[in-house]
C-alpha cells in the first residue's frame, strides 16, 4: 500500500487508526507497530538476504509491538488489531511468509527482550511517527 507522506506507515492503516476511539496514546503506539509490521514485511519481500542481527531485531520489533498492543487491551479494554494491518489475503499471505523468513534466519536464538514497558520500547526502537 502507498505511504504518501513518507512516515513508514501504510496509508489506508494510519487513517484507520487516526479516525479511530483509541486514545491519543494507543493511537501513537499502533502507527509504531505498523511501522515494525512494514519493515518486517519488507525484509522478507525484497529478496535481498539479511543478515541474523536484521532478522532478530524485527523479530524484537514485532514483540515489543505485540505486547504493546496486548498491554493497552488490558489497561484500556481496547487496542488496534494487528488484522487491520494485514487487511486481505495477500498481506495476511505475506505476514506469515516473513514471519516464517525471519524464524527460519533467527534459528534457536531466542535471547528477546521482554522489558515492562513494551510500549516505551517499540518507541524507542522504531522512533515517533510524525
Amino acid at each position: 500500500g502507498e505511504d504518501k507522506n513518507n512516515n513508514g506507515v501504510r496509508d489506508d492503516f494510519e487513517e484507520l487508526i487516526l479516525s479511530s476511539e483509541l486514545a491519543e496514546r494507543t493511537k501513537q503506539h499502533a502507527l509504531q507497530a505498523a511501522r515494525a509490521y512494514g519493515h518486517a514485511l519488507t525484509l522478507h519481500m525484497t529478496g535481498e538476504t539479511i543478515s541474523h542481527a536484521q532478522a532478530h531485531q524485527a523479530m524484537q520489533h514485532l514483540i515489543f509491538a505485540e505486547k504493546c498492543r496486548r498491554q493497552y487491551a488490558k489497561e484500556d479494554g481496547v487496542s488496534w488489531r494487528e488484522s487491520d494491518y494485514y487487511n486481505d489475503i495477500d498481506r495476511l499471505e505475506a505476514s506469515f511468509m516473513s514471519d516464517y523468513y525471519l524464524a527460519e534466519i533467527v534459528g534457536e536464538d531466542k535471547s528477546y527482550v521482554f522489558p515492562k514497558d513494551s510500549c516505551q520500547a517499540l518507541a524507542n526502537a522504531v522512533g515517533a511517527v510524525e
